[in-house]
């Protein structure tokens, strides 16, 4: 899933062997559904969750949510100065762990990463 149009065409170019969707994370139950599924094991994303709304994030996670089966994964990431962001401390100190009951984890930083960051592990 892909929402910008130019990041969608360049990852098909790239990928042509992968199914880009050009749409709104929020949507994914819908392309789930058609290719046959009901729900789905893990979802990765590297969404900028800090940079959304709350509205948004609340749309997103909420959509990411009712995707998973039972014990299913969501693996994202936040830059390591994200919890100090006002929006980022919210999403990653509150939203997350009540989303999914507190069975979320995160990882240590990533300093070969730049910026650094942590990956957050949270399950159905």
């Amino acid at each position: 899933m892909e929402i910008n149009p130019v990041f969608a065409k360049a990852t098909k170019e790239r990928c042509p062997e992968v199914n880009v969707i050009q749409d709104s994370a929020e949507n994914t139950l819908k392309y789930l559904k058609q290719a046959g599924y009901d729900s789905c094991d893990v979802i990765i994303s590297g969404l900028p969750w800090t940079r959304f709304e709350d509205e948004l994030q609340d749309k997103l996670l909420n959509a990411t949510y009712e995707c998973l089966r039972e014990k299913g994964k969501f693996l994202t990431f936040a830059y390591f100065f994200s919890p100090w962001v006002p929006s980022g401390k919210k999403f990653l100190h509150y939203k997350l762990p009540q989303k999914f009951n507190n069975k979320y984890s995160r990882s240590p930083i990533i300093l070969k990463n730049f910026p650094p960051c942590h990956v957050y592990i949270c399950e159905k």
